[in-house]
């Protein structure tokens, strides 16, 4: 059976996939095809990432976006991201997902590799051999910017503006490997 993306429902679904919502795994519960194995998990890791995808009636998913349809009984649009609140892609319990713009996906990042202070949003600035802690955040149209003579102070300045914003308590962390 082939079906697009337009088409595929949480019904389709559930004849052939059981989902557990504490492990976040999909488990084929009747064969589609002869590569399919009754009683084992759905799909393959994708290369150098921690996500899943899933080849179903002819397409291929994201796991995490057919888990979506799977409970909700709606697959997100592309503009709509669902969120791994832990950061971890692998992941797919559905305490840890949820259905978000781009705006606030962009507030529940994992902190950068190259990032050398451990906090977002705080850096280092050194002008005519004065060094200072530059705390700075852009969320839409708001951009707030302030040097600190401290760290601890560009740090928790950082922190409030997080707070005042809406940023997820998660924001910044390092993604778990």
């Amino acid at each position: 059976m082939l079906l697009s993306k337009s088409q595929i429902t949480r019904e389709h679904l559930r004849e052939y996939l059981d989902y557990n919502p504490d492990t976040g795994h999909l488990t084929w519960i009747k064969k589609l095809s002869r590569k399919v194995v009754v009683g084992s998990r759905a799909g393959c890791l994708v290369r150098n990432r921690d996500s899943r995808i899933i080849k179903i009636f002819g397409e291929v998913y994201a796991e995490h976006r057919i888990i979506w349809l799977y409970v909700t009984g709606y697959y997100p649009q592309r503009h709509e991201h669902i969120d791994h609140i832990d950061h971890r892609e692998d992941n797919n319990s559905w305490s840890n997902l949820r259905l978000v713009s781009q705006a606030e996906n962009n507030k529940n990042l994992s902190r950068r590799s190259t990032n050398t202070l451990g906090c977002t949003g705080v850096w280092i600035s050194k002008v005519n051999g004065n060094k200072k802690f530059i705390a700075e955040i852009t969320s839409g149209e708001v951009k707030r910017r302030a040097s600190f003579y401290t760290q601890e102070e560009a740090v928790a300045q950082r922190k409030q503006w997080e707070r005042e914003l809406g940023f997820h308590t998660n924001h910044g962390i390092v993604k778990p490997i």
